[in-house]
């Protein structure tokens, strides 16, 4: 094993670049245009993160829930322009808190860029689109 303890370094550089560093990030390019359709066609969007209130081996004790709501606030995300309502944003603990979550919004359509995510066993028989970096767009139906 190359990193004996990579996991734990993982979560606390994880804590550290979606909790204090989070400022430094920028709008994935095409989200942006995306957000501004979705508002045109009048479709409601809602975000939800598996991601924990506390980074697990953060020292500074920073939300990342609340890093995470300020980043969409300074990106506008919540403006008129790009129309995401606030009370949208959801968080979970678990990823099966987060599937329960998008099962209870009753969603038609789910993007993630995690595939474990829709290969949960309670996850909705709904439309999965599958997020892919290296293409930079929804990249093929799962």
């Amino acid at each position: 094993m190359l990193y004996p303890d990579g996991e734990r370094l993982w979560q606390t550089v994880q804590g550290r670049v979606y909790g204090v560093g989070i400022c430094d990030a920028e709008l994935y390019a095409g989200v942006e245009r995306f957000l501004r359709r979705c508002r045109f066609l009048r479709y409601e969007v809602f975000i939800v993160s598996h991601k924990t209130e506390y980074g697990h081996f953060d020292e500074s004790g920073t939300s990342l829930r609340e890093s995470a709501l300020s980043w969409l606030k300074n990106k506008d995300i919540f403006g008129k322009t790009l129309g995401v309502k606030e009370k949208n944003i959801f968080f979970a603990d678990t990823r099966s808190d987060k599937v329960a979550k998008i099962a209870e919004l009753k969603l038609d359509i789910f993007i993630d860029d995690l595939k474990e995510v829709f290969d949960e066993p309670h996850f909705p028989d709904i439309k999965k689109i599958l997020f892919s970096e290296k293409i930079g767009s929804p990249s093929r139906i799962v």
